[in-house]
């Protein structure tokens, strides 16, 4: 339903409304900014905490990144 609307949308300054009737819609598109920076952190600055762990954790961190492209989400595309 959305993904059209994500689409086109290219400029900056923009007000959207959108109306929907579905409360857990309305949590998931209120909660996007939260989740794309949790995503974030994971992919990116977790694995450098576990850079001098003996244990090798690159395939964890390689099965979070199949996972998150699978799903085609761009992290550079949605967080400034």
């Amino acid at each position: 339903m959305l993904q059209g609307l994500i689409n086109t949308v290219k400029a900056t300054n923009m007000k959207v409304t959108i109306e929907t009737e579905d409360l857990i819609e309305a949590k998931r598109l209120l909660k996007s900014t939260d989740l794309a920076l949790c995503l974030w952190e994971i992919m990116h600055n977790l694995p450098r905490k576990f850079e001098n762990d003996d244990v090798d954790y690159q395939f964890i961190f390689d099965a979070i990144w199949r996972i998150v492209e699978r799903h085609g989400i761009d992290l550079n595309d949605i967080i400034e």
